[in-house]
């Protein structure tokens, strides 16, 4: 056999070998850890459907319309603290965007900021809030600077904390075959390795200390 058609059949066979890595790791990960399916799970908040979307929110206070949007790997949780105090001012809204916290994960959905900045606006068109302060963070900031973009009118005034930029380049790697390969990869791997996903958790927070054994369970589950 030529050396040289050998050494690229060994090649290719490598590089089969680890895109099967790539996809079949994850899908393992996941089987073996993930027990709670969404739709079973007790929730916080109340749920409605969008587009026969699942979607969860919680809902507190009276006033003016305040809306939270978490960013990613996020929920309504991470607001937990905010939403009892800034309900004494106003009527706050936070929801789970779709495939995030309790909220319904459809395969093949879209989940780009655009997507998910449209599903906040009819959101708010199902809660009867034609108009709010819309708070961001991180792609929840992205989300919310779409939002205004797309639909200036429903928003009073737009808050950025820690906001991620709404650009092209990570959405589109994210649709591509290897990208979102890579993704299900390094995040099967951080959420289901405890040492990984302890470290991850706790670079998230200015003080680490924050993060209570009540607050890594519920951020796992």
């Amino acid at each position: 056999m030529n050396p040289k058609r050998t050494l690229v059949a060994v090649g290719l066979a490598g590089v089969a070998s680890a895109a099967a890595a790539l996809w079949a790791y994850p899908r393992w990960l996941v089987h073996r850890s993930e027990n709670l399916d969404p739709a079973d799970a007790a929730k916080p908040g109340e749920v409605l459907y969008l587009d026969g979307v699942a979607i969860h929110y919680l809902e507190q206070g009276q006033g003016p319309a305040l809306v939270l949007i978490h960013g990613l790997g996020g929920c309504t949780y991470n607001f937990r603290h905010n939403i009892p105090v800034l309900s004494r001012h106003r009527r706050v809204v936070a929801l789970d965007l779709k495939g995030f916290g309790y909220s319904e994960r459809p395969a093949g959905a879209d989940y780009s900021p655009t997507a998910q900045a449209r599903l906040v606006g009819e959101f708010m068109e199902r809660l009867a809030i034609p108009r709010a302060a819309v708070l961001g963070h991180s792609l929840g900031g992205a989300n919310g600077v779409r939002l205004a973009a797309m639909e200036p009118e429903r928003v009073e005034r737009l808050i950025l904390v820690a906001s991620a930029h709404p650009n092209r380049l990570l959405p589109a790697l994210a649709a591509s075959a290897p990208g979102q390969a890579l993704l299900r990869f390094g995040t099967a791997a951080v959420l289901h390795n405890p040492r990984l996903r302890e470290m991850a958790l706790r670079a998230g927070y200015y003080d680490p200390a924050f993060l209570t054994e009540e607050a890594m369970e519920e951020f796992v589950r």
